[in-house]
C-alpha cells in the first residue's frame, strides 16, 4: 500500500527525475527520465532545455495518473500495487 502511494506522490511532486520508476524497478525508464532532466537543466540557458523538461514533466504526470487510476498496476517484479 505504501509503495503505491509514495510512487504516485513522487511522480507528481518528485521533480520528475524518475524516482518513482527506480522505486518500482523500472530502471531503464528512470535513467532516461533522469538524463532528460539533467540535459534539460544543462541546456535551459539555451532555451532548448525547456523542451526535455516539459517532456519529463508531462511523462511524470501521465504515469502518476496511470498508477493512480489503474487498479491492476504492477511493478517490475510483477507485484500488484495497492494504494
Amino acid at each position: 500500500m505504501a509503495i503505491g502511494l509514495v510512487a504516485i506522490l513522487t511522480s507528481f511532486f518528485g521533480f520528475n527525475v524518475g524516482i518513482y520508476n527506480f522505486m518500482l524497478g523500472f530502471t531503464g525508464k528512470g535513467v532516461l527520465q533522469l538524463l532528460l532532466w539533467i540535459g534539460g537543466w544543462a541546456t535551459v540557458w539555451l532555451v532548448i532545455g525547456f523542451i526535455p523538461l516539459f517532456i519529463v514533466w508531462i511523462w511524470g504526470v501521465i504515469e502518476g495518473i496511470i498508477i493512480l487510476t489503474n487498479k491492476n498496476f504492477r511493478d517490475a517484479d510483477g507485484n500488484l500495487l495497492k494504494g
